[in-house]
C-alpha cells in the first residue's frame, strides 16, 4: 500500500484554478483529509497571469517561491519577489498577479482548510 504521508510532486498534474482567475494553475500539497484543519497548495501564476480582488471566510499565508509581481492586501499594494511572505485574515480583500517575464510560483496556506 502506498503512503499518503509522503509523496512527490513532481508526479503531480497541475489544475487550471478557474473561477475569475487567469492563467492560475495549483498542485494540492495538502487537502482536508489531512486532519490539521489547514491545507496547503503549490500555485503557479503565468505571466500577466492574476488572481483578481477577492475576500472569503479563511485566513492565508502566501509564500512566494520565485518569480514577481504585485500582491494586494487591503488598501495596500505590495512588490513581491521571492522569499517574500503576505499574511491575510479572514474579510480582507487581497490578490496578487505576475508581472514578470517567469512563472511566479507560490505556496498558499488556508486555515481553516478549503478542500
Amino acid at each position: 500500500m502506498k503512503s499518503h504521508l509522503y509523496f512527490s510532486l513532481e508526479g503531480v498534474e497541475w489544475r487550471e484554478f478557474g473561477h475569475n482567475t487567469r492563467g492560475v494553475f495549483f498542485k494540492d500539497i495538502s487537502t482536508k483529509a489531512f486532519v490539521e484543519g489547514f491545507n496547503v497548495s503549490l500555485f503557479r501564476v503565468k505571466p500577466n497571469g492574476e488572481f483578481p480582488s477577492h475576500k472569503h471566510s479563511h485566513a492565508h499565508i502566501l509564500y512566494f517561491l520565485g518569480g514577481k509581481g504585485e500582491c494586494w492586501i487591503g488598501t495596500e499594494t505590495y512588490e513581491i519577489k521571492p522569499n517574500d511572505v503576505a499574511l491575510v485574515q479572514s474579510g480582507v480583500k487581497h490578490g496578487y498577479r505576475n508581472t514578470g517575464d517567469t512563472d511566479l510560483l507560490l505556496i498558499v496556506l488556508n486555515s481553516p482548510a478549503t478542500r
